[in-house]
């Protein structure tokens, strides 16, 4: 059985070894690029109906966070 995990940009579940795939809305998931072609962030897909930035919303079901954590999502 292969290995899965959750894309950071979209929320899909892939094979771990899967670079490319497309998003749950069927767009290529790429990260959003600026007028220089260079992506503007980290976290933030070209898909405008992806939920974004996913890995914030992650941090925030953790109750377990520390105050420096929860600084640094404000």
């Amino acid at each position: 059985m292969a290995k899965t995990r959750t894309c950071p940009l979209c929320g899909a579940t892939v094979k771990q070894n899967v670079a490319a795939h497309d998003c749950p809305h069927g767009q290529p998931c790429r990260y959003k690029v600026g007028e220089n072609g260079m992506p503007i962030d980290w976290c933030s897909p070209e898909c405008g109906d992806c939920p974004q930035p996913r890995r914030a919303l992650r941090l925030a079901a953790d109750m377990s966070l520390t105050d420096k954590a929860w600084q640094e999502l404000d």
